[in-house]
């Protein structure tokens, strides 16, 4: 991060791109000179969420999850990960996937792009959610639109 904020001072880059929980958490905030609102540019899927991986053996490990878990957090990350599931995509892929509840109607908006950023396409749906299986059905019908939106070879 350092790296890239001091590129950026010494007139080597125009700009940086930086997460803003990265800069709240190394106390450099004030750094930021603009946050990009999820209306002009939607988050990969599941972004800044926390995600945990153990081994089946071990899983009585986790008994304490319930406790730190967040149920809102796990319905939007169910919706926003199946998005990504139903593009096949990955880490390396454009796509983007923002899931927003409020009480029990979350709003799903995802999108995809060409590798060069040339082409892009979005869809959006609204509807109630109070299990991880509503969430996801979200996710299929957000995913789904994408696919038949987007040409077979966008990530070529």
């Amino acid at each position: 991060v350092q790296t890239r904020l001091d590129k950026l001072k010494n007139g080597q880059v125009d700009a940086t791109l930086l997460a803003m929980a990265g800069l709240n958490r190394l106390g450099l905030e004030h750094e930021a000179t603009c946050v990009l609102a999820n209306d002009d540019m939607l988050p990969a899927a599941a972004q800044g969420a926390v995600g945990i991986e153990i081994l089946e053996s071990r899983i009585q490990d986790l008994s304490f999850i319930s406790q730190i878990s967040c149920l809102k957090t796990e319905l939007c990350v169910s919706a926003e990960r199946e998005v990504l599931r139903m593009l096949d995509g990955s880490c390396h892929t454009p796509i983007a996937a923002f899931g927003e509840l409020n009480k029990h109607h979350m709003r799903l908006r995802g999108a995809v792009c060409s590798l060069d950023g040339s082409q892009m396409f979005t869809s959006e749906i609204s509807g109630d959610v109070k299990t991880i299986s509503d969430a996801v059905k979200l996710g299929q019908i957000v995913g789904e639109d994408l696919k038949v939106q987007a040409p077979l070879n966008l990530f070529a």
